[in-house]
């Protein structure tokens, strides 16, 4: 049994203890192919980068009937948050957390000081 998702905008495949994992920029390309033939060329040879995940991933597509028809139907069907590329959207969430911090630790240093002030008076 093949396991499959996203973590952070990339697909990962896993079974037991092996796992492929297809960055987002192939997955957004993968996204855009329907026909299955382009799909199938494109993920072999362009999404799975070296000989050995090539060789793994054919391995488990003999292993299982269903692989091909799973990996296509989650990536075509899979909704883009935004029309940005998913590497900007990532960089996006990565600033919003790094702000999202930053104000908190200000809020935090804030009330330090009045407490303080107050203390002292």
């Amino acid at each position: 049994m093949i396991q499959m998702g996203f973590v952070k905008n990339h697909l990962w495949l896993r079974s037991g203890s092996s796992e492929l994992i297809i960055i987002p920029e192939h997955v957004v390309e993968l996204h855009k192919r329907h026909d299955k033939k382009e799909f199938a060329r494109y993920f072999l040879n362009q999404a799975l980068l070296n000989r050995p995940a090539r060789k793994l991933f054919q391995s488990w597509a003999r292993k299982d009937a269903m692989l091909w028809r799973n990996i296509y139907t989650l990536i075509i069907n899979l909704k883009f948050e935004s029309s940005k590329p998913s590497s900007e959207v990532i960089d996006a969430e990565a600033e919003e957390v790094s702000t999202t911090e930053a104000s908190t630790n200000t809020d935090k240093t804030e009330e330090n000081t009045s407490t303080d002030s107050g203390a002292k008076s």
